[in-house]
């Protein structure tokens, strides 16, 4: 954000901070009840416990986001709050899931009427995949293309020999691609067999998100990083402190969030109604994904999660057990 709108935003900020910080504590009353409660059962119900607390917590944060600046406000990462006695901490980070593209929306669908035809790539993301390679200096860049394909049909046609990695481990998930972990196979997969080095180091995230579900979301200006602006091919501008329009020469490259002010321009009109860049808005739909990691006197676990501002629930988690060391 510009200088001038967190300015703007700064009595905002501090509100909702405090709003926060209330919530949970007044929710740490719930949990420590509840956790007496629940001592001697498994780790899992502990973790139910606190899952539903945080969902009470984000429920009454929601309806409080009702503009651009306040969404900007709430995500990041919070620093841990723990109770009197020490016996529990809490810490969590939110993002916005619409900082980048869904990756299960990139290829076209499958029609049942013509099997035989192989859904392809849709062509506005050939585009940005195409940017990648370029960028990144990825050695086979059809083939890579392949790999995230063939992951993302339902069928069993390879695309390339051994492109169809679910053939060689009935365990792996077709049709979806899921989590970052997920995809990280399909790189090694893809690397093993071109020996590229650099396709590790390309920021992912930057670009692309990963869920359980095929929605084509919009894409929110205010999050979306330097590089995903740059391979949807938007003119960036600097705002001065007369709010006039400068060309931005310098810093043309990285993974740092630009604004929606940056991209105002009538000469990106095309581009933002091609994939949906807009600003915030609290009639729609709108993800933020985070992780919260608590800590008992019993167990440390931590769990991912996707929220939807607009229905106010959790609608995806993800568990992950953190290792308790007892001293």
């Amino acid at each position: 954000m510009k200088k001038n709108r967190k300015a703007v935003a700064l009595f905002t900020t501090l509100g909702l901070i405090s709003l926060i910080s209330l919530m949970i504590m007044n929710a740490f009353g719930l949990m420590t009840k509840s956790f007496q409660h629940v001592k001697n059962v498994e780790k899992v119900n502990q973790t139910k416990v606190v899952i539903n607390d945080f969902q009470q917590v984000l429920t009454v944060i929601a309806g409080k986001i009702t503009d651009s600046i306040m969404l900007y406000e709430l995500v990041g990462a919070y620093p841990p709050i723990s109770d009197e006695d020490g016996l529990f901490s809490l810490s969590f980070e939110m993002n916005s899931m619409h900082k980048a593209i869904n990756i299960n929306t990139i290829i076209e669908e499958q029609n049942s009427s013509t099997p035989d035809v192989i859904p392809q790539i849709k062509d506005k993301y050939q585009d940005i995949f195409e940017y990648i390679f370029n960028t990144y200096q990825i050695r086979d860049g059809e083939l890579l293309l392949n790999y995230i394909a063939d992951t993302l049909d339902t069928d069993s046609v390879e695309r390339n020999f051994d492109t169809e990695i679910v053939l060689n481990d009935a365990f792996f998930l077709n049709g979806l691609i899921t989590n970052e972990r997920h995809f990280h196979r399909i790189l090694e997969e893809y690397q093993a067999k071109s020996d590229d080095k650099e396709v590790m180091k390309v920021p992912w995230k930057d670009y692309f998100y990963f869920s359980y579900n095929k929605d084509e979301s919009m894409i929110d200006c205010n999050f979306m990083t330097r590089n995903l602006a740059n391979a949807v091919t938007l003119d960036i501008y600097q705002i001065s402190n007369s709010d006039q329009y400068i060309s931005s020469e310098e810093d043309s490259f990285g993974g740092e969030s630009i604004s929606c002010e940056m991209v105002e321009s009538d000469d990106n009109i095309e581009e933002k109604s091609l994939y949906n860049i807009k600003e915030f808005n609290s009639s729609d739909s709108y993800k933020i994904n985070g992780v919260v990691t608590y800590s008992t006197n019993v167990v440390d676990d931590s769990f991912k999660f996707i929220y939807d501002l607009k229905s106010k629930r959790i609608i995806d988690i993800e568990v992950q057990e953190i290792p308790f060391e007892n001293n």
